[in-house]
Order: structure tokens, then C-alpha cells, then sequence
């Protein structure tokens, strides 16, 4: 099977793949993990570059930090490269890693999705007023793969807006962003439902330990 986690920035991905990759293992199951979203691998290592060149602080990514500082062309230029960079070199290179753990009958436990890359250089677009088909082309294509490559099973995480912000300030996240964190639910909630012959299962993890959501996720997977 092929598993997706998505949900906010502290609700837990992290940790429920963590937990649930050990409690398969026990059980004898094969599993890889994976992650996939925006501005990682190459287009990560593009952003950083540009920072220490600009002697940009290191306490926020970069992608944030280089139209508060004024360099707004230049982080449009960057984040059309960084697309391209995501839709054509490393998200197909992931997407082969995980056909092939899948052809070996692996499980395959992914921490975001094309989902999470589509919403993520759509939401930068609108921010940064970034038009014209040069810059549609990779969603396109994104898209594309999606569509061909959606996942058995997607489990969204979810968490109520006071108790996210907490987690967010305790881990030192930055400033909630109130605006993303909701478009990033109704995006997860009605998109993936749209896309693909995928079974969907829903958690708010408000209340609930880590072991209740492990649980409802072994029962909703296997």
C-alpha cells in the first residue's frame, strides 16, 4: 500500500509515521518512508544557497525571509525555478522510489504529497503575484502526476486553530499563519477527495493521545 499523512505544520506527521512505521516493522511488514512537498531536496538546497549569499538571518526559511527583506523579483525568479526544479527532477525521482518499494510489496509511508507541493507554490503564486504559463506549466504537471499517482490511502490530520498556534509557538514554528492554515484545510479536505479512486480517513487530534490515532489508523490500513 501506498499511505499519505497530511495536515498542518505540528500536528503530529512526524511522530504517527515514526510510531506507525515501528508498530508494521513489528508486525513484519516492509515499509519506506518518504516525504514529499515543496521547496526540498535541489530547490531546497537552490533557496539556502541564496540566502547565505544575501546574508539572510537562519531562523525562518528562506522562501519567507526574501520578500520581507525586499527581494521580491527575485524570490518570483526562485520560485518558478524551484517549481520546475520539484515538478520535473525531484518529485519524479521520489515518485520512482516509491513505484519500485511498491513492486518489492513495501509499504510505503509518505509525510505530505503533490498535494501539499500544488498548495504550496499556488498559495506563493497568489502571494508574490506570480502569473503567466511559464510559471503554470509545472502545476500542470504536478497535477498530472497526481492524478496518475494518487495514493491508496491519504489520513488528514487535524487540529483545532488555538491548540495548533500552541504547538507551533512551543516548537519555535514563527508566527501562525492563520490564512494558510485554513486554505491548507479546505484544500486537503475537498481535493483529495476529487482526485484519485483514494480512500480518505479524517482525525482531529485534539484530545487525543498518540497511541488512539495509531490505533485508528492500523484499523483504517490493514
Amino acid at each position: 500500500k501506498f499511505i499519505v499523512v497530511l495536515g498542518p505544520v505540528g500536528v503530529g506527521k512526524s511522530t504517527v509515521i515514526r510510531y506507525l512505521t515501528a508498530i508494521l516493522s513489528n508486525r513484519k511488514f516492509k515499509v519506506n518512508r518518504v516525504f514529499i512537498k515543496a521547496f526540498h531536496g535541489p530547490s531546497y538546497l537552490l533557496w539556502i544557497f541564496i540566502a547565505r549569499l544575501l546574508g539572510l538571518p537562519k531562523y525562518r526559511a528562506p522562501w519567507y525571509l526574501l520578500p520581507k527583506f525586499g527581494y521580491v523579483r527575485l524570490t518570483r525568479i526562485l520560485m518558478i525555478i524551484s517549481a520546475y526544479v520539484d515538478a520535473f527532477v525531484n518529485i519524479p525521482i521520489k515518485l520512482l522510489f516509491i513505484y519500485i518499494s511498491r513492486m518489492l510489496n513495501h509499504i510505503v509511508l509518505s509525510e505530505e504529497y503533490i498535494y501539499s507541493t500544488i498548495l504550496d507554490y499556488t498559495f506563493a503564486y497568489i502571494d508574490l503575484n506570480i502569473k503567466g504559463s511559464l510559471s503554470r506549466l509545472p502545476l500542470k504537471v504536478l497535477l498530472s502526476l497526481l492524478t496518475k499517482k494518487s495514493p491508496d490511502t491519504v489520513i488528514i490530520l487535524t487540529a483545532d486553530d488555538k491548540n495548533l498556534f500552541e504547538r507551533w509557538r512551543s516548537r519555535g514554528y514563527g508566527d501562525p499563519q492563520l490564512r494558510y492554515v485554513k486554505l491548507e484545510r479546505w484544500f486537503f479536505t475537498n481535493i483529495v477527495r476529487a482526485i484519485g479512486d483514494t480512500q480518505v480517513l479524517m482525525i482531529n487530534t485534539d484530545g487525543f493521545s498518540i497511541m488512539d490515532t495509531i490505533k485508528a489508523l492500523i484499523k483504517a490500513i490493514l
